[in-house]
């Protein structure tokens, strides 16, 4: 099953039995996804970024910015790359024997015996996040139509935000609750958090 936009939660989601696993919204295959003059419409202009998050979802790009707009909150995924590098213990293991083979010449010829082989790459992961400027809401749309990881939250979805262990979990009425962990130092996304939900557009959502 290819994953599919849901147009009554915007996050791009695998359907079950027709409908949207978040929100329970249908969602038809068939359908054409709004155009992105109507998204720019139902995303806003984006406000400020609130800062670095995980997001817990499953088989989703989990590590991205969290946007504030003016009609609810855009998250959108750090872009990652592959970086390949020899494994460090190996590659000590071998200089440690280069360099006492040559202070005791016995050592290099059992270490002619040993199995060195190519150095075994272990694989790390660089993340590059993606900022969008207040002047770019042109962008948002697009990003959403282009990458499954990015979703949009309405704030007229948003029943209630609560912190909890240092965690923001934010409950959508009938969808399933999302749960953000900021990247450390947390204090500067908690105190951008507080400051987004006192203002008047989310006086409506329970704290």
């Amino acid at each position: 099953m290819s994953m599919l936009l849901c147009h009554e939660c915007y996050s791009w989601v695998e359907p079950r039995g027709g409908h949207c696993p978040d929100c329970m919204a249908a969602v038809d295959i068939n359908e054409a996804d709004p155009p992105l003059s109507r998204l720019q419409t139902i995303l806003g202009e984006v406000r400020a970024p609130l800062g670095e998050v995980t997001v817990r979802r499953r088989a989703m790009p989990a590590r991205g910015l969290l946007y504030a707009t003016t009609n609810g909150l855009y998250f959108l995924p750090h872009l990652i790359d592959e970086v390949a590098e020899p494994e460090r213990s190996r590659t000590d293991s071998m200089v440690m024997w280069s360099l006492a083979s040559a202070l005791w010449a016995p050592l290099s010829l059992y270490a002619v015996f040993m199995n060195w082989g190519p150095d075994e790459l272990s694989h790390t992961s660089a993340f590059h996040p993606q900022r969008l400027e207040p002047e770019q809401a042109d962008a948002m749309p697009r990003s959403l139509m282009e990458n499954p990881g990015a979703f949009f939250v309405p704030s007229a979805m948003i029943q209630s935000i609560s912190r909890r262990f240092g965690a923001w979990i934010i409950h959508r009425g009938h969808s399933t609750k999302l749960k953000l962990v900021p990247a450390s130092p947390r204090e500067a996304f908690d105190h951008n958090m507080f400051n987004l939900i006192a203002t008047p557009p989310w006086k409506h959502v329970v704290t």
